[in-house]
Formats: structure tokens, sequence, C-alpha cells
């Protein structure tokens, strides 16, 4: 019985699938936000009112830069890529995975802290449902409520 070293067939590795959210187009900011710049240490810093909540948020300059890319109009492959354009280190300081994930996960947040359109898009509707709803009740339990 003699060993032979086969060789392994070369594999063609297929590039990466593109992200699922790599064409979903994000919300605007709101535009009632009131945004102001502050020096602070000798570093920009961008402070962001709610004028609904009347909290107060501070943004580096590159996060400040990466909230303004959400327009309403921009995928999320554009607003990374113009992130990136105009960030350059980041490519170096993330993978491209890391960098889906920093975008993914900073679009959260601005979605937590309601700072984008949809928000206000979402409550509005569900206060007309709400006013809808109670329009279909009809004027007894309208009566009846303003009694008890």
């Amino acid at each position: 019985m003699s060993a032979v070293a086969v060789a392994p067939e070369p594999v063609e590795v297929a590039p990466a699938p593109p992200p699922p959210q790599e064409n979903v187009v994000l919300p605007a900011l709101r535009s009632d936000l009131l945004i102001t710049q502050q020096l602070y240490e000798g570093r920009t810093y961008y402070v962001i009112k709610d004028p609904v909540s009347l909290q107060y948020f501070r943004l580096t300059a590159e996060d400040y830069y990466l909230a303004t890319l959400f327009d309403g109009r921009r995928s999320f492959g554009q607003i990374r890529d113009l992130y990136v354009g105009h960030f350059p280190h980041v490519r170096l300081e993330y993978s491209q995975e890391d960098l889906n994930e920093r975008v993914q996960r900073f679009a959260n947040d601005l979605a937590l802290l309601q700072f984008l359109q949809i928000q206000g898009q979402r409550l509005k509707a569900r206060y007309e449902a709400a006013r809808l709803n109670k329009a279909k009740k009809g004027t007894f339990y309208n009566a009846v409520n303003k009694l008890f």
C-alpha cells in the first residue's frame, strides 16, 4: 500500500452577498430638532435638543455627520459609503461587517431616541386610528363616557 498525496481542487469563493438592508431607504431626521455646534476641550460636538421631550443629546462630529446622512432618500448602502468616504479611517478600524453593524446600530439608536420622522408618522397614525375608533362607537358611547 502506497500513500499518494492528492492536491485539493481549487474552490472558487463567491463574493459575499450584500447585506439584506443594503438597498433599504432609511427615514429622515425630524426637521424640528434643534442642533447647535459646541467646542469642548478642543473637540467639536453637536448638541441636539428634542423640542418634544425637552432633552439634550451630544454627538461627536463623526456621529453628527452620520446623522445628517439620514435624509429619507438615501439607502443604507449609500449612507455607509458616504460615511466611509468622509471618514476613511473607519475603514481601518472596522471590518465590512462591523461597519455595517455600526451604521445599523446608529440608525437603531436614532430610532430609539425618536429622532427619525417615521416615529412621528407612526404616532400620528396611531392617534388617527384611536380617534376614528372612538367616532365609530357612536353618540351613545360618547354620551355615557362623558357622564362617567
